[in-house]
């Protein structure tokens, strides 16, 4: 497959004059496929994924590539029979919608075509696949980070029971519960979701997460620990009775809920040991970019 690193300026210039090339291709394809996803739809999303690691090419991909085309993708690829065929639809577009959402612009349409339902819906069927649940919840963070309006779609119990059941089945991977409980935290910043004091099952998977790597010494588990961390810390400022409800899970865990050392406002995902922001548009995970 095509490993692209950042390109400089020369470069940038060739591949953008291919950029509509490759996606009127891509747009054939899929109306000789009878909408079905092919090896040549992996294999050009995956050129594409590559591509916008680089901003203005993501740019230019964002210009022709249309989010409704991804949204289906994603869709047609939960019923192709060949998995490999489906598992490279589905990572690189998932790094496409990564990077498609620091696009000027481009956020604001991801909530109008059902980009994060579309997200979630990839999230549970691929649940036992380590790398899917990574690649789509980074998609996800990415497109909540920079997309007000897409923060609606995760008020729903499907939402919240995903992210629980991607952490309840990957206790071992610490960016898989990093990930996890930085959209944790997004959703109680955004208000979309408030956990009741009676429901703990969210505060006892941050709490778990932080036991678990908070004595860590790699980059991941600290990450992890810190991104757990403020995941709870967001849940006890949200009343004083989550408050309360936060200390005593921390404490039937046998878990310290130390202070932040700043307050909950300050503490944000991005900043709590996780990858958000613009530097998330460099960041090379996955099969795309090594």
């Amino acid at each position: 497959m095509l490993e692209i690193s950042l390109l400089d300026e020369d470069q940038a210039a060739t591949f953008s004059n291919a950029i509509p090339v490759l996606i009127a291709t891509l747009k054939h394809e899929t109306l000789q496929s009878g909408l079905k996803v092919t090896k040549n739809h992996g294999l050009l999303y995956n050129v594409l994924a590559n591509l916008s690691f680089t901003p203005d090419l993501a740019a230019e991909i964002a210009r022709h590539l249309d989010l409704a085309d991804i949204v289906a993708a994603l869709d047609a690829s939960s019923r192709a029979t060949d998995r490999s065929v489906s598992d490279m639809v589905e990572r690189s577009a998932c790094q496409v919608v990564s990077n498609f959402a620091f696009v000027p612009g481009k956020p604001a349409a991801m909530n109008e075509h059902g980009v994060v339902p579309a997200l979630l819906k990839l999230l549970l069927r691929s649940l036992r696949d380590s790398y899917h649940v990574q690649e789509a919840c980074s998609a996800l963070e990415c497109v909540l980070e920079q997309a007000e309006s897409s923060k609606e779609a995760m008020r729903t119990d499907q939402a919240q029971q995903t992210i629980q059941l991607a952490m309840s089945s990957h206790t071992t991977s610490p960016r898989i519960q990093a990930s996890c409980c930085r959209l944790l935290a997004l959703m109680m910043d955004a208000r979309v979701w408030i956990p009741a004091e009676s429901d703990a099952r969210d505060v006892r998977a941050a709490a778990g997460a932080l036991q678990r790597f908070s004595a860590a010494d790699d980059e991941a588990g600290r990450g992890a620990a810190q991104a757990a961390l403020a995941a709870l810390h967001r849940f006890e400022a949200l009343s004083p009775q989550h408050a309360t409800t936060a200390k005593r899970v921390c404490r039937e865990l046998g878990v310290d809920l130390p202070s932040l050392g700043r307050s909950s406002s300050d503490a944000s995902p991005a900043s709590s040991g996780g990858s958000g922001g613009f530097a998330r548009l460099f960041r090379r995970t996955g099969p795309t970019a090594q």
